[in-house]
C-alpha cells in the first residue's frame, strides 16, 4: 500500500517524474490524514461532561470518520492502480491506421476508469467535510501547527496558537530533549504561560521497523496523540 511506505519515501515518490503517486494519491492521503485529525478531536470530546449532550452525535461523527479514512486509504492505491495503464496508453504507436484506432480505444477506457477515483475522491472528501463541521458546530475545537522546523523557530506562530488553548501538546519523531519540544516549552513558558506536553520517541534506541510500526509502538499515531491531548483536558 502507498501509505504503509515511509512518510518521506512516499513524499520522495511523488515528487519525481514516475507516473504514481500523483495528484490523486496525494489528495486521498491529505483526505485521510483530514479525517484522522477529526477522529482525534472526537475521540478527545467523548466522555467529557461538558459535551455529554452531542456525545451521541460525536461517536456517530467518529465512526462515519474511520469509515471515510480507511476509504480514502485505499484510494490513495486504486488512483496508483488506474493511473497506471493511462500512462502506458498515451506511450502506446500511432503510425498506422491501425494502430492509431488501437491507441484511440485504449485511450478512451484508461480515461474513463482513472477518472472514477478522483470522483470517488470527491464525494468521500466532501463527506470528511461534512463530519468536521459538525464537530466544529458542537463546539469542539483543535488547532493543528505544523513546525516545518525549528531553526528559525516561528515564534509568532506558537504563541498564536497556544494563546488560544487550553493547553499545548507537541509532536515530534525525535528525542524528547533539544527537540521541537523542548523549544515550544521554553517560548510557551515566557510568553503565554500554558501546560506543555511533549510526546516524542525515547532518548534510549529505538526499536527497528517501518515508520509506522515504530509509530504505532510509540503512540505517535491518531490513538496515541488522542489519548495523550485527552489527559491535558
Amino acid at each position: 500500500m502507498m501509505l504503509e511506505k515511509k512518510a518521506t519515501d512516499f513524499i520522495d515518490e511523488l515528487s519525481s517524474a514516475k507516473p504514481v503517486p500523483g495528484g490523486g494519491g496525494a489528495c486521498a492521503a491529505v483526505g485521510a490524514l483530514a479525517a484522522a485529525l477529526g477522529m482525534m478531536v472526537g475521540n478527545l470530546t467523548v466522555g467529557k461532561k461538558r459535551y455529554a449532550d452531542v456525545e451521541e452525535e460525536i461517536k456517530g461523527a467518529l465512526a462515519r470518520l474511520k469509515e471515510l479514512k480507511n476509504r480514502l486509504i485505499e484510494l490513495t492505491d486504486k488512483d496508483a492502480e488506474c493511473f497506471e495503464p493511462l500512462s502506458r496508453a498515451y506511450g502506446l504507436p500511432r503510425e498506422t491506421q491501425e494502430e492509431k484506432a488501437h491507441k484511440e480505444r485504449v485511450l478512451e477506457k484508461a480515461l474513463y476508469e482513472a477518472s472514477i477515483v478522483p470522483l470517488e475522491l470527491m464525494e468521500t472528501i466532501i463527506e470528511v467535510m461534512e463530519c468536521l463541521k459538525l464537530l466544529e458546530e458542537k463546539g469542539i475545537h483543535a488547532a493543528v501547527v505544523d513546525m516545518y522546523c525549528i531553526k528559525p523557530l516561528d515564534k509568532a506562530a506558537i504563541v498564536k496558537a497556544a494563546s488560544g488553548a487550553k493547553a499545548v501538546l507537541t509532536v515530534e519523531e525525535h528525542a524528547p530533549f533539544g527537540g521541537l519540544g523542548s523549544m515550544v516549552s521554553q517560548v510557551v513558558g515566557s510568553e503565554c504561560p500554558r501546560k506543555v506536553v511533549n510526546l516524542a520517541l525515547p532518548d534510549a534506541p529505538v526499536i527497528t521497523g517501518t515508520s509506522k510500526e515504530v509509530f504505532d509502538h510509540y503512540g505517535l499515531n491518531a490513538e496515541g496523540i488522542a489519548k495523550k491531548a485527552m489527559e491535558l483536558l
